[in-house]
Parts: structure tokens; C-alpha cells; sequence
């Protein structure tokens, strides 16, 4: 659970913090400080707003909706716009519902 906490905490930081393009020489502080941080939170709440570029079509999609974290491993996603569906991560397995579509799988062994 700690790894999932500290993938989504680097994603994270690296999206925020792209345009400052800053590179860590060090990670080993960086990641006993987000331990030390985030050791207290017991689960998390928020909106989000999502920006996609498909290349291929040359579009931008903008989706939004709901983020929950909640100790030791659930996060859900709620997309809300342009449709709705959501992404539910329980342990290691990944639910993937939109509509009557339901879709369970075990892909986050890479995290193990």
C-alpha cells in the first residue's frame, strides 16, 4: 500500500510541478518526507479535472469529476463529464464500470 501511496504522490508531484522542471538528485529525503506526510491521512476527498490530447484525432477531451482515497488501498475515480463511468481500485483489484459495462481485473502487480 505504501508503494500505491507513493506512485500516485510522484505522479502527482510531477504533473504539478512540470513547469518548474526541477530535477531531484536525491530521491531518498523526498520519499521519507511523503512517507512521513502522508502517514496520518487516513483518506482523501476531492474534485478533478482531467485534460486529454489524442493526437491521433487531434482533439482535447476534458473530463471531471470526484477523487477518494481512503486507507489502506481504495481509490475510486468518478468521472462525471463528458460521460459518466467510474475506476475503483480495492486492494489489488481494478473495477472499471460505465453503464451496464462492468470490467474487474488484477493489474496492479507491478506495484507489489
Amino acid at each position: 500500500m505504501k508503494r500505491l501511496i507513493i506512485f500516485f504522490t510522484i505522479i502527482f508531484l510531477s504533473l504539478s510541478s512540470f513547469a518548474q522542471m526541477k530535477k531531484v538528485e536525491n530521491t531518498a529525503p523526498l520519499i521519507k518526507r511523503m512517507e512521513q506526510s502522508t502517514a496520518s491521512v487516513k483518506s482523501i476527498e476531492s474534485d478533478f479535472k482531467q485534460t486529454k490530447h489524442i493526437e491521433a484525432f487531434n482533439q482535447t477531451i476534458v473530463s471531471s469529476g470526484e477523487f477518494y482515497y481512503k486507507v489502506p488501498d481504495k481509490i475510486r475515480l468518478n468521472y462525471i463529464k463528458p460521460q459518466n463511468y467510474f475506476i475503483a481500485i480495492n486492494n489489488n483489484k481494478m473495477k472499471i464500470e460505465s453503464g451496464s459495462k462492468k470490467n474487474v481485473m488484477n493489474p496492479i502487480t507491478f506495484l507489489g
